[in-house]
């Protein structure tokens, strides 16, 4: 019965953990959304990119708690996007308020991208994707 409840229980538990995968082209590259830290690293527990590249695991982008109007709120980095060659990286940061009259269902999103130079009036409010050529980026949200 427990060796039930385990299997069950093993693909939820994983899929809460890591999400939103990406590669390169080649596949050499991974990028991924999680809230786990590694291992002897003081790194936030909130949603943060990590990258596997060359065997190994490492932290890509996080960014910590932001005060505003509706008090301390964890950002949460994820869906990370990147071109076929890796050298664009574009992910969205998310913030989400949903306690007390005052910010009911807000969630705030907000692209970024790393690698490629652009206007930075071209990525605020909304998530963000990037075309494996690096040409186009679609914002939406």
């Amino acid at each position: 019965m427990r060796a039930a409840c385990l299997i069950l229980l093993v693909p939820v538990l994983a899929q809460a953990q890591i999400q939103d995968l990406a590669t390169t082209d080649d596949g050499a590259q991974l990028y991924f959304s999680s809230t786990l830290r590694q291992k002897g690293t003081d790194q936030y527990t909130n949603a943060k990119i990590f990258r596997y590249t060359d065997g190994r695991f490492e932290l890509f982008r996080q960014e910590k708690a932001v005060r505003g109007p509706y008090g301390e709120r964890p950002l949460q980095l994820v869906g990370p996007d990147l071109s076929g060659d890796g050298q664009a990286v574009a992910y969205t940061s998310t913030i989400s308020c949903s306690g007390g009259s005052a910010c009911i269902g807000f969630i705030d999103n907000s692209g970024y991208l790393a690698g490629v130079e652009v206007p930075s009036s071209a990525l605020f409010n909304g998530r963000l994707r990037i075309g494996r050529d690096k040409r186009f980026a679609l914002r939406f949200g």
